[in-house]
């Protein structure tokens, strides 16, 4: 058999240039198409039995009607089960969509948190009555294609993107967009929603674990988003930007990585927030201690501050009666981001200080200067780094500016 002959058979067709993916059943991007069902389950008062779901799933949530949580297991085989894990209903309280708000009618309030279990074919809960329990599988891998288009797309999805880089100032960060992590435009539902000026960021975790390899991020990512979207019914994925345990910035809601979108994070205080997830953490220490937990709050902080320079927002100001930096927690009730976390965001190691050091990262810039929040704009905003490259901590703010370099300022300015 020809090589050409193999790659047609497999779903891979080679150009001149390279080779694109074009694997049965896949969605944007090449990416595996999403499956989803909705599993009702039988038992006794307070525990289900085992079930076989309709489709193998990689990410679950459930429909509680009455109760505030649910205990499930999961199996690939029914025999070899995982440990019991917990899943929270959606607090009325301080999450989700502002009150009042077009996504606000939507049927999520008897809903929990979406959880990622990597790979499962069986169910089982207690604690709740299963009869009065819908459970909600998801299937973004592709767990129902065959092993050799797995390999691929996985490969594949290793390529969408690298760790952020941490900078002297508040320089944007490499922020992966949603067609690279396979985002479906077709879910969403309206027109993006736009604040007129920021005021905080709200730091969020997920309920994903953190044993998860950088290949899956883009299947949970998937995951997440079509809960959000057409098992919760909001107009998109909730937060405004994810970052994920290596460190990597992705895009979250649509409508523009340097505007103000409004998201669906933090009832009430969504409009003219940052609503930014930790991809996993869960109060869990794997997420916060040794290189992973460098990694998680390396991101954290690249992006809020590149966003709290680029809208004039104060790292050490007040809004609303608390900081411009806040947990979940701070504004809903919620446990969110988790006691470790928050530690790192609002504890004995400050968020703000962190942010504002990158936001007023010129040592000869003073942060009471009347110039420095322009400063930190224009390098937010890519129209300079600074005068000391690579370094790029110093601005030279009394030299003189060449002819050429106000040529480059401008064509940056200007696009």
């Amino acid at each position: 058999m020809s090589r050409r002959t193999l790659l047609r058979r497999l779903g891979v067709i080679g150009f001149a240039t390279g080779v694109k993916v074009v694997l049965p059943g896949a969605g944007p991007s090449g990416q595996p198409e999403v499956l989803a069902a909705v599993e009702r389950l039988r038992g006794t008062a307070t525990r289900s039995v085992p079930v076989r779901t309709s489709i193998p799933f990689s990410l679950v949530g459930f429909d509680l009607f009455d109760d505030e949580a649910v205990e499930f297991r999961t199996s690939l085989d029914g025999e070899s089960w995982t440990s019991w894990v917990a899943a929270r209903r959606i607090a009325a309280d301080g999450e989700g969509p502002d009150r009042g708000s077009i996504e606000d009618g939507a049927p999520w309030r008897t809903m929990t948190h979406p959880v990622w279990v990597g790979e499962a074919r069986w169910l089982q809960v207690r604690g709740v009555d299963p009869g009065r329990v819908r459970a909600s599988l998801i299937d973004s891998v592709g767990l129902s294609r065959s092993g050799l288009s797995r390999v691929l797309t996985g490969t594949f999805a290793a390529l969408a993107g690298t760790p952020a880089v941490a900078h002297a100032a508040a320089f944007r960060p490499g922020v992966i967009s949603r067609a690279a992590w396979g985002a479906d435009e077709s879910w969403r539902a309206g027109s993006p929603r736009y604040a007129d000026d920021g005021r905080l960021a709200v730091i969020h975790h997920t309920a994903t674990g953190n044993d998860y390899t950088a290949e899956d991020v883009p299947a949970i990512l998937r995951g997440i988003y079509r809960y959000h979207t057409q098992t919760l019914g909001w107009d998109d994925i909730g937060y405004n930007f994810v970052v994920d345990r290596f460190g990597r910035v992705f895009e979250g809601r649509a409508g523009g990585t340097d505007r103000l979108v409004i998201g669906a994070h933090a009832a009430g205080h969504n409009a003219g927030s940052i609503g930014v997830a930790a991809l996993g953490c869960y109060d869990s220490e794997a997420c916060v201690e040794a290189a992973v937990g460098e990694s998680v709050i390396a991101g954290l902080d690249s992006l809020v501050a590149w966003k709290f320079a680029y809208h004039r927002i104060d790292p050490y100001g007040s809004t609303d009666g608390g900081p411009t930096i806040v947990g979940h927690r701070d504004v809903g009730s919620t446990t969110c981001p988790g006691d470790l976390l928050h530690a790192h965001v609002r504890g004995d190691d400050p968020m703000s200080e962190r942010v504002g050091a990158r936001v007023f990262g010129f040592r000869d810039v003073p942060r009471d200067s009347t110039f420095a929040a322009d400063i930190a704009w224009i390098a937010a905003a890519g129209i300079t780094r600074g005068c000391n490259p690579p370094a790029n901590d110093l601005f030279c703010p009394t030299d003189v500016v060449t002819r050429q370099q106000m040529a480059a300022f401008l064509a940056r300015a200007l696009g």
